[in-house]
């Protein structure tokens, strides 16, 4: 039992060692876009297509979809947001 306890502690002061002398390897740093691209479809009454067409191909290029927003009303409008990092 001893035995148990002892290693257990070794590997607590272990764990805490490291953690103390390498806080530069435990920073987070968040990810920043390295290209963002905002783009605008006014085509009239059918552009589910295009803004599909849009996405698929900048996809294939890398971008990440941020956001898209696309109206019912007549014209149909759509914004489209997507990001590189």
């Amino acid at each position: 039992m001893k035995n148990y306890v002892l290693t257990f502690l070794l590997g607590v002061f272990v764990a805490i060692s490291i953690a103390a002398t390498t806080t530069n390897l435990m920073t987070v740093v968040p990810a920043t876009p390295k290209e963002v691209t905002i783009e605008t479809f006014t085509n009239g009454y059918n552009i589910q297509d295009d803004v599909k067409n849009h996405i698929t191909a900048m996809t294939k290029k890398g971008y990440l979809l941020k956001s898209m927003m696309m109206t019912n009303e007549s014209p149909q409008r759509a914004i489209v947001v997507m990001e590189k990092y």
